[in-house]
């Protein structure tokens, strides 16, 4: 089976990822065959001081976090990310692309499922605003071929599986099944 890393301290992620990426698209950090529990997100990357970019999860189970199961933060350029047959279920949401990242370009979903996540499946720009807009932009979004079912919260506006807040990039949504959540 996987490897299963729970979290030594419930208030930080499993994993933290910090101001590193892959090499090319041919080389990329990848994050393979780990379940990962019991954080504050299952994994985390952050591009604190520097463009980074070229990552994949592959079967990766980030299940029963108390914040993302994968969690993408800025406050620099973040992108070329693979998100490959993975298990997000159970925490707050599944993939978290967050407010305050210049620019975002290619998240890229394929397989896998994202299920009883609290708020969202994937959530893009949660924190969106008039004042970050300016200075923001998300795109090359593609999500196929993945399963979503019971992500959201019928008291939380704008809770659901997929939601793409004050979005305008490119985005691709196929072969995916939504089941029993907000759509």
């Amino acid at each position: 089976g996987d490897t299963v890393i729970t979290a030594l301290n419930a208030g930080l992620p499993v994993i933290d990822v910090t101001d590193i990426g892959g090499a090319s698209a041919g080389s990329r950090l990848t994050i393979q065959d780990l379940r990962v529990t019991g954080g504050a997100h299952g994994v985390r990357v952050s591009a604190l001081t520097a463009v980074r970019s070229f990552y994949r999860f592959d079967n990766v189970a980030a299940v029963a976090n108390s914040g993302s199961g994968i969690d993408l933060q800025g406050p620099q350029n973040l992108g070329d990310i693979q998100v490959v047959n993975c298990i997000l279920n159970n925490n707050n949401d599944g993939i978290n692309v967050a407010t305050g990242i210049p620019l975002f370009s290619a998240l890229e979903v394929t397989g896998g499922e994202m299920r009883n996540n609290a708020f969202h499946g994937v959530i893009v720009n949660g924190g969106g605003s008039d004042a970050t807009d300016p200075l923001q932009h998300y795109t090359g979004i593609t999500v196929d071929g993945t399963d979503f079912d019971s992500n959201g919260n019928a008291g939380v506006t704008g809770s659901g599986h997929l939601t793409f807040f004050r979005f305008n990039g490119d985005a691709t949504i196929k072969n995916i099944a939504l089941m029993t959540g907000r759509i």
